[in-house]
């Protein structure tokens, strides 16, 4: 380390001059990696955790009885904000995507004009594309009275007719 003229230790010149050692290196790796993940996560869990609500995608078949849920996902609360995800259909090329969407233009009611739409599609691909579904189905209903929505759409997939269902809750 080098000394000052004055006889006192220049510890800021004696730690960033010096090259990462082996022990120094981890260190600063780690460091880096959870100020990364605090700069890309925390507003997402943010997000998830105080302005969100939680839906979740099942598949049924009215014939066998037997149902799976497909996966679930939280909707970030904004306005003109769409989320959306896509789930794979097993044993297919085919994908269920679930959009929800939060507006304030195309549902007026008497306790406001905010609503929210909740929409399925079956695709061969992960995208959201309405017009190119093989399938489509949509709800839309008031944002200020809304605990709990639902959408069903009838589906057909490897020659076998299934249901498709998308359960939206309000988070608490």
């Amino acid at each position: 380390m080098r000394m000052s003229s004055s006889g006192r230790l220049n510890a800021k010149r004696a730690i960033f001059s010096r090259p990462l050692t082996r022990t120094r290196k981890p260190v600063m790796m780690k460091i880096l990696c959870c100020a990364c993940l605090l700069l890309i996560g925390g507003p997402t869990t943010l997000a998830q955790t105080s302005n969100s609500d939680r839906c979740t995608v099942a598949v049924a078949d009215p014939q066998t009885k037997k149902s799976a849920q497909l996966g679930s996902f939280q909707t970030i609360i904004a306005e003109e904000e769409l989320t959306t995800r896509a789930f794979r259909l097993a044993r297919t090329g085919l994908f269920v995507v679930a959009s929800v969407f939060y507006t304030d233009e195309s549902m007026v009611s008497e306790k406001g004009q905010d609503s929210i739409s909740l929409e399925l599609a079956l695709s061969k691909g992960k995208q959201r594309d309405v017009l190119h579904s093989l399938s489509w189905a949509e709800a839309e209903m008031p944002l200020s009275t809304f605990d709990v929505g639902r959408v069903t759409t009838l589906i057909r997939a490897n020659r076998r007719s299934k249901l498709v269902v998308m359960e939206c809750r309000k988070a608490r």
